[in-house]
């Protein structure tokens, strides 16, 4: 009886050892430059200076660094005081911002300015009017649907084999979330992004009062979340990458999502054509514009208008010249890819709206 009550947590590790061999076997291959600066990070990151978390600042860096990361913004839940001083990092953009409840539903993600407001952890609201972005996905959502004993003892299992892939075992997403995006995006400029929702606050921890810790076993560790899921902001060459330049692409959209242990992501692009200029997503163009996407892995990409597929190509570079109008955006996918990702994007990018 033990040995069977054994058989699906079995045959979840071999999927999931499946899919570490799919992905061991991705060849990228040379692409063009992008014409523009791929910056990696997250967003929707919490430490103990907004409760419900031990983690510090020094261990968000540390953790942002080790995943190759070049700016991220804390979004910390408002406190009559801060637990921490803020911390700076020559190699690292941090970007410090707050999580908010809002009155009419969801909650709100945002910089410091009010400029960048992002519409987060939402139910069934409209996306109100006054927010530049919406949060389509979002790690800490697919943990608790997944808070089963059944998923805990598949982490388990996971805990002992491949830690680094168990993600994919709970990564859903919400194809509601996506459809409310696109049909907001079809009347206004609205960018979408991935929130890691990363707090560092499921384990065990063994400390001293002092502080120091003697023992530790995290389900959630900062590097394993921002290594799941990341937005690439993208900026001319010439501009300096800065807290403000970061934020100005967030909110104007010049940013995609990638599912980052899938692949690096870094060759992809998603761009506008105008005569001898380049114009990322976000930008408004006219119709007849040539947009240009490719991928550093030969891939499926779909183009979409309004959220209607209405192109499929495979390969690793194309060109398609628009003909309507209307918010045109691109979803990537591996090709014959194993059971955990399948019908999975890998990169969700956001619109080139064409006017």
């Amino acid at each position: 009886m033990l040995l069977i009550l054994q058989i699906p947590f079995v045959y979840r590790v071999c999927q999931t050892r499946q899919l570490e061999a799919y992905l061991a076997e991705l060849a990228p291959e040379s692409v063009e430059l992008s014409p523009f600066q791929d910056l990696r990070g997250s967003i929707h990151i919490h430490s103990a200076a907004g409760s419900h978390s031990i983690g510090t600042y020094p261990e968000i860096i540390r953790a942002a660094k080790d995943a190759d990361y070049d700016y991220a913004f804390i979004t910390e839940h408002p406190k009559e005081y801060q637990l921490f001083n803020r911390l700076e990092d020559p190699e690292l953009i941090l970007i410090y911002g707050w999580e908010e409840e809002r009155e009419d539903g969801g909650r709100m993600l945002r910089s410091e300015d009010f400029e960048v407001k992002i519409f987060s952890l939402f139910e069934g609201p409209p996306v109100p009017e006054d927010v530049t972005g919406i949060e389509i996905y979002n790690i800490g959502q697919n943990a608790k649907a997944a808070n089963t004993i059944f998923s805990w003892v598949n982490w388990f299992y996971h805990k002992v084999t491949y830690p680094e892939l168990f993600f994919f075992q709970i990564w859903e997403l919400n194809q509601d979330h996506l459809d409310l995006w696109d049909q907001a995006a079809a009347f206004r400029q609205l960018s979408a992004v991935a929130g890691n929702n990363a707090h560092q606050n499921l384990g065990i921890v063994l400390m001293t009062t002092s502080g120091k810790r003697l023992f530790s076993i995290m389900v959630d560790p900062y590097l394993l979340s921002f290594k799941f899921v990341t937005n690439h902001v993208l900026l001319p060459y010439e501009t300096t990458p800065s807290v403000e330049s970061v934020l100005n692409a967030l909110r104007s959209g010049a940013s995609y999502i990638a599912f980052e242990q899938i692949a690096d992501p870094t060759g992809f692009s998603f761009h506008a054509r105008v005569g001898d200029r380049s114009l990322p997503m976000g930008a408004e163009v006219p119709v007849g514009t040539e947009l240009v996407f490719q991928s550093p892995v030969p891939a499926l990409f779909r183009l979409l208008r309004e959220g209607n597929v209405i192109a499929e190509l495979e390969g690793v570079r194309f060109t398609v010249d628009t003909e309507l109008a209307g918010p045109h955006r691109v979803e990537v996918y591996l090709l014959d890819p194993p059971r955990l990702i399948e019908g999975k994007p890998w990169i969700i990018s956001n619109p080139i709206y064409v006017r």
